[in-house]
């Protein structure tokens, strides 16, 4: 590359590169796996094929399907998972909620894996950090509610009742605070005394584009709450629709729902990076 001088002569230097790996990888669809390699102002590798001869889908990379079991990427496709999730009410008392989660994929998303990727100066590491926060985030919302944390089937261990736990402490006041305290209930070591069990279904649609969205419907009371987000650049969570606040024509919400606004479902949803405890999170707030 050429190199001015203060005589504005140029003269020819080496290009210096760099490497970045991400430990672990990024899945990001093909658009983005594309624009992430022009922020570097390097080529694209070339496009690697699944063993079907196409173009890995999104949820084939997070999820791979089992060797030998035929799959149209071209149709939707449907994840289903169970886990056991230990949640408090809004009065500290223990409940674990068996949960039947399933993701919906209608249309594919064709994707590719990020390892790692050649770069000239800084700023384009800089430039790339909220595209690779964004899926990373993403990543993580589904692996913990579809992956290693969930089985098909529950299994004797999942079944055993959970042990003794600590006694509550002083009472929470803000939104901010308690989504705090619900998360530290959750550490693991914390075996809190567990007496009641109950079900519920959680169904998740996803879609990318233009930004990657999800669609949350699960039961709440005697209604269903059905709440869309967005996956902003940076990992920030943006609830664009839902049918839980009561906003009445001013905007404004009514009961013990004043509380709780879209940001304040957004920031609980960031700060927790678990869709299941964000769903029962809601449930004991926002439950008639």
């Amino acid at each position: 590359m050429d190199m001015l001088q203060p005589d504005l002569s140029t003269t020819r230097v080496p290009r210096v590169m760099f490497t970045v790996a991400f430990d672990p990888p990024v899945v990001l669809p093909q658009n983005d796996w594309s624009r992430l390699y022009m922020y570097a102002n390097v080529n694209p590798p070339n496009i690697e094929l699944s063993h079907r001869g196409a173009p890995p889908t999104y949820d084939g990379l997070l999820f791979p399907i089992p060797f030998g079991v035929r799959v149209d990427p071209s149709e939707p496709r449907a994840i289903s998972r169970r886990r056991r999730v230990r949640v408090y009410t809004e009065d500290r008392k223990p409940v674990v909620s068996q949960h039947h989660n399933t993701l919906f994929i209608y249309k594919p998303i064709y994707s590719q894996v990020v390892s790692e990727t050649a770069f000239s100066h800084p700023r384009q590491l800089v430039d790339m950090l909220p595209l690779l926060r964004q899926y990373a985030f993403l990543s993580t919302l589904l692996e913990n509610s579809f992956g290693s944390k969930t089985s098909d089937s529950l299994s004797p261990a999942q079944n055993k009742s959970p042990g003794e736990g600590t006694k509550p402490k002083s009472q929470i006041t803000t939104t901010k605070d308690q989504v705090a305290r619900f998360m530290e209930m959750e550490e693991p070591g914390k075996q809190p005394d567990t007496t009641l069990e109950e079900k519920m279904s959680m169904d998740v649609i996803l879609w990318v584009h233009p930004l990657p969205h999800l669609q949350v419907v699960f039961p709440m009371g005697k209604a269903t709450a059905n709440i869309t987000l967005k996956i902003l650049e940076g990992g920030t969570v943006e609830v664009v629709d839902d049918n839980i606040l009561g906003e009445n024509a001013h905007g404004a919400a009514n009961g013990k729902r004043r509380a709780f606004t879209k940001e304040s479902l957004g920031r609980a949803l960031e700060h927790m990076e678990d869709l299941c405890k964000w769903v029962e999170w809601i449930r004991t707030r926002l439950s008639d």
